[in-house]
């Protein structure tokens, strides 16, 4: 019998596959519909700069924004995840692991 040894394969949202959505302003719904994307290419400008590719997740959010006067307003958009280990090869930026999923978490 095989085991897997190397522990859960975690994702992330980067800004940079998410046309820097402010990450911390989105709104997951308890039960995401999400799909895959395979092929999907990260270009490593930090290193060798090759692409490599992986499988992407994208998943349909809430951005919620708060305006000058207390108004929240939001909007529906489509966020892409992307394997943990492979964030951070394209230059500095935002990435966020835990997602929000009520007005409440977006404090933390």
């Amino acid at each position: 019998m095989y085991f897997n040894q190397n522990g859960p394969l975690v994702y992330c949202a980067e800004g940079v596959d998410n046309q820097g959505i402010a990450l911390h302003h989105v709104l997951m719904a308890h039960r995401p519909q999400f799909s895959l994307q395979p092929g999907y290419a990260i270009v490593n400008t930090e290193g060798d700069g090759k692409p490599f590719q992986v499988t992407a997740i994208n998943v349909p959010v809430q951005e919620v924004n708060l305006d000058a006067d207390c108004r929240i307003s939001s909007r529906n958009i489509s966020l892409r995840l992307i394997p943990y280990y492979a964030w951070n090869h394209r230059a500095a930026g935002t990435m966020d692991v835990w997602l929000a999923s009520s007005l409440k978490g977006l404090d933390d």
